[in-house]
């Protein structure tokens, strides 16, 4: 367990419906990618993968809204398109652009490189189709990704503390 009650930079990456086969494939890719991007840093900071596997409307939301890179499985995405009640309970969820996010679809055979113009409508940054694809992308958002502070002790990281409010009475 880490002990250091300091801040660190972190990078979340969140994986929706990938094969496990296509997630090994891509945190390989991503530490390859990363070492020589790290050392060149002049801040550097740690990734955090979120893996999903089972979608629920939590799920969405906690994808779609957490900063730095999200990737989703192009069948997974026409599967909850389909789905009018996650459509109906937050219709601009997939079609609102993200400063804080880059979104990716991964769509991984021979057609994927013809699905650009279907995710960008989707306000999605790209397809990664093939690994060259994937070599682009990973360095694009180690480079470009949103990092934010977090704490580094797991017990800290929840721990909300209660504010004080001094009041003075006056007793008449």
């Amino acid at each position: 367990m880490k002990t250091n009650i300091q801040f660190q930079q972190v990078q979340y990456w969140s994986l929706l419906g990938i094969k496990p086969m296509h997630r090994a494939l891509l945190r390989r890719t991503v530490e390859q990618v990363s070492i020589p991007l790290m050392d060149a840093a002049a801040s550097p900071f740690e990734l955090t993968w979120c893996v999903f596997e089972a979608t629920t409307n939590e799920t969405r939301l906690e994808c779609f809204e957490r900063p730095g890179v999200l990737i989703i499985d192009r069948d997974t995405l026409t599967k909850q398109i389909g789905d009018h009640e996650a459509v109906d309970l937050n219709p601009n969820l997939y079609c609102e652009r993200s400063n804080r996010q880059i979104r990716l679809l991964w769509d991984w055979c021979k057609r994927g490189k013809e699905d650009l113009m279907w995710c960008t409508e989707l306000s999605f940054c790209g397809v990664i189709y093939d690994v060259e694809s994937m070599n682009r992308w990973v360095r694009v958002c180690l480079k470009r990704g949103k990092v934010i502070q977090s704490q580094n002790n797991l017990l800290l990281r929840d721990l909300q503390l209660p504010k004080i409010s001094l009041r003075s009475s006056v007793l008449v």
